[in-house]
């Protein structure tokens, strides 16, 4: 990554590696940015959960089948709770910590005379807009 990075040319088309300097503010800059969104998010979950009580019950229930004490936090656990994925993707949709978030594409969508592909990654720029109703009772996963 770093090479790609510190060896891009300037405006002038003449490449040139950062110095020192340069290279010491870019790693601490992309560790801040870093740090803000993901302690951002986590904040804004537990915002939201507590201010949503019937739903933190579902979530602390949900943690606490999965997650005894001494149980290793991995990528299996993680996916085998639901409703704490479910409420960290509302909080990313209400409180997004990016101007703009990437959503893959579900269905083949018209606009005009073009389609959106199935599949495909499309910016979805709209901070914390309403969903239709539908969406709210017919959840992704059960």
């Amino acid at each position: 990554m770093t090479s790609s990075k510190t060896s891009s040319p300037p405006a002038t088309g003449t490449a040139r590696p950062l110095d020192d300097d340069e290279l010491i503010s870019l790693i601490l800059g992309m560790n801040f940015a870093g740090h803000e969104t993901t302690t951002g998010q986590a904040a804004w979950t537990i915002i939201q959960l507590l201010q949503n009580p019937w739903y933190l019950e579902l979530v602390q229930a949900e943690i606490a089948r999965h997650l005894p004490p001494g149980t290793p936090i991995d990528r299996r656990v993680i996916q085998a709770m639901p409703h704490l994925n479910w409420a960290i993707r509302e909080t990313e949709r209400m409180r997004p910590s990016a101007e703009m978030l990437m959503r893959y594409v579900t269905e083949a969508t018209r606009f005009g005379t073009y389609v959106v592909p199935e599949g495909w990654l499309v910016p979805d720029g709209h901070r914390g807009r309403p969903l239709p109703a539908r969406a709210l009772c017919r959840p992704l996963h059960v």
